[in-house]
């Protein structure tokens, strides 16, 4: 599998899943390092502020899980990506969207860190 592929593939299987509300904005890269990124957010649609968008959650795939993923097997990967899913609906349950800062100012980032461990450890 080449980075290309695990990019598309992460990308497809985190849309799928509708793990976020139908309206989320999605941006999807790799960075120098080798690590994966996934950023999501959403307008809340909050009473005379229909246009504030909800907390960014930028989820970092580790570059040595990156890499594991390229090299194994497809059941490996299939195993990793249900572990994927997992730990990002257990995050998004305990997200809260909303924040105290101006509709026209930047929202605040929540950082999810997914690690090589967290996709390969067994158990």
């Amino acid at each position: 599998m080449i980075p290309q592929q695990v990019l598309t593939r992460w990308k497809d299987l985190i849309k799928s899943e509708k793990l976020f509300p139908d309206h989320s904005e999605y941006e999807f890269a790799r960075g120098l390092e080798g690590e994966f990124y996934i950023t999501v957010v959403w307008l809340l649609f909050k009473g005379n502020h229909p246009h504030k968008k909800s907390k960014v959650i930028h989820i970092t795939i580790q570059p040595g899980a990156f890499r594991n993923y390229l090299d194994c097997t497809e059941d490996k990967r299939k195993s990793a990506d249900e572990k994927l899913i997992g730990i990002v609906k257990e995050k998004y349950q305990r997200f809260d969207p909303n924040h105290d800062k101006p509709p026209w100012s930047t929202a605040p980032i929540e950082e999810w860190k997914i690690r090589h461990s967290d996709l390969f450890q067994e158990k």
